[in-house]
């Protein structure tokens, strides 16, 4: 750009952007989400963590369905338990960086900005 730009000492530098997403579904007819296709967490371990037990939950209610030995309603109950457990942890990690990013920047991430 070939121009100076005054430039104080720096707060803060980083590239990072908050980004967290939930499906508003878990279940829509035939088709289940779980792990990253239901959520996106920045934090790697807790996205793990959470789609692991998206997975634990999911696995075997399928199963019980098509041979037979489900209750009425089994796979209903993926999306309430997960979804719920989701959002917690969509909470959780919302806190934690309205903490590492300081005061400053806590409104806008708790979406109280």
């Amino acid at each position: 750009m070939r121009r100076n730009f005054p430039l104080g000492e720096p707060i803060r530098l980083s590239r990072y952007q908050f980004q967290a997403r939930q499906a508003e579904r878990y279940r829509d007819g035939r088709i289940l989400l779980a792990g990253d296709a239901a959520h996106l967490f920045p934090a790697t371990g807790v996205g793990l963590n959470a789609g692991m037990l998206d997975t634990v939950n999911l696995a075997w209610k399928p199963a019980a369905d098509i041979h037979g030995w489900a209750p009425s309603g089994l796979l209903d109950t993926y999306h309430h338990e997960r979804h719920f457990a989701g959002a917690r942890t969509m909470l959780h990690i919302q806190a934690q960086v309205a903490l590492r990013r300081g005061p400053l920047c806590a409104g806008s991430v708790l979406g109280d900005g």
